[in-house]
């Protein structure tokens, strides 16, 4: 009854906005409904009720801080501890920036390896088969053929063989590979294909003898030519 009148004091039901309550009339309802008419009485128990109140708000504002504190700053990143883990492992390699170009300048030369890695390939299956290397090294790269090498059996002798790899399993030998689908390009695959190296080798892979040019024989009419025994024998090797 004593919320009830600090309502609506004239104890009226759905008068809209509460109007201001009299506390006179509030308190005495208040002492003579549950207190007897004592106002000793009703003075501790409203200190109480206040001491409690006092109490819930000191705890409401601790918790309100405590929610606060954390609460992350505006504009920061909250991460789960797996999550923060990495970050700090990413924080010590560098700044972003140069992190960036590290990464970038490995992925160069990675592709640059792996390009020279290709032309050698080429270049070594080219040479098995009879073309020139550089030539097909060339081609192939164009036309993004892919070379792997096999060994077989060849009159008896283990052979090193280059094939062309195709789709899923397939692989067909370069030599038949090349008259197949790269014919128009045979006369500038078969030009000049022999290396300075090969061309240095006899068919045994021992370097050739050199010829010896020695002068014609001549008379010996006595005289001291001024070549002498050493220049001849030097001009004759």
């Amino acid at each position: 009854m004593f919320y009830r009148l600090l309502l609506d004091p004239q104890g009226g039901e759905g008068s809209g906005t509460p109007a201001q309550p009299d506390l006179a009339t509030a308190l005495k309802a208040l002492l003579a409904e549950k207190h007897g008419g004592d106002a000793t009485a009703l003075a501790r128990d409203l200190l109480a009720k206040n001491r409690e109140l006092e109490a819930d708000n000191r705890r409401y504002r601790a918790k309100v801080k405590e929610l606060k504190s954390g609460v992350p700053e505006e504009g920061s990143v909250v991460l789960a501890a797996e999550d923060a883990e990495r970050w700090a492992k990413y924080r010590a390699l560098g700044e972003p920036d140069e992190v960036k170009a590290s990464v970038d300048s490995g992925r160069d030369a990675a592709a640059k390896l792996e390009g020279i890695g290709r032309a050698e390939t080429f270049r070594k299956a080219a040479v098995l088969d009879g073309y020139n290397p550089e030539v097909f090294a060339d081609l192939a790269d164009s036309k993004g053929i892919r070379v792997e090498f096999a060994e077989e059996t060849r009159d008896g002798k283990a052979v090193e063989v280059a094939f062309v790899r195709g789709e899923g399993d397939s692989r067909t030998p370069l030599k038949k590979f090349v008259e197949s689908h790269l014919s128009s390009y045979l006369p500038a695959l078969t030009q000049g294909k022999d290396s300075p190296r090969k061309r240095d080798r006899s068919e045994d892979g021992t370097p050739p003898r050199r010829p010896t040019f020695a002068p014609p024989p001549r008379e010996d009419d006595g005289e001291d030519d001024g070549v002498g025994l050493v220049g001849r024998a030097a001009y004759a090797t």
